[in-house]
């Protein structure tokens, strides 16, 4: 997708110039400028504040260019357009930016998953046996983390935040 572009083109259907938009996005026109004339890469962060100064939601920015976001599965569309997924979906970005593969990602969200069923099923998991005594939960420590994660594991709404929206 041509980003700068589509600030540009969305900017002129509202008739805002580049200073007036800038301003509504609580950005510098520089800043703004620089990515119309693709200078600079804008963070999620930045079309997210771009966006809202525009009126329209994240996913209607990247929808319009192409219809492949309407073939997605409905369970990722409903992911992808929930606000509240956003920080989910910008710590998966976070990690893409770092380096990690999706297979990484997903193992790591698998182990987490699995951790968590573990933990619902037979109390809490600790690692770090290894660990120095005076780096080691005491048992009163332990005991109330293990009092308030099965408290909200034991409760049947609860889901895995990257699951709550995902039809089962």
């Amino acid at each position: 997708m041509d980003v700068p572009a589509r600030i540009i083109e969305l900017r002129k259907q509202k008739g805002h110039s580049t200073n007036k938009l800038a301003k509504l996005a609580g950005i510098g026109q520089s800043t703004l400028r620089e990515i119309e004339i693709g200078q600079k890469q804008p963070t999620i962060y930045t079309i997210e504040k771009i966006c809202s100064a525009l009126g329209i939601e994240l996913y209607e920015f990247f929808a319009a260019e192409s219809q492949d976001l309407l073939q997605l599965p409905p369970e990722i569309w409903k992911l992808v357009v929930d606000k509240n997924n956003y920080d989910l979906l910008k710590q998966i970005q976070a990690m893409k930016n770092k380096g990690y593969s999706n297979e990484v990602i997903i193992e790591w969200l698998t182990s987490l998953e699995n951790t968590l069923e573990n933990i619902k099923t037979s109390g809490v998991f600790w690692g770090g046996e290894d660990l120095e005594e005076s780096q080691k939960y005491t048992k009163q420590e332990k005991q109330e983390i293990i009092e308030g994660l099965n408290k909200k594991l034991n409760d049947p709404n609860f889901k895995p935040p990257w699951k709550k929206n995902n039809v089962e």
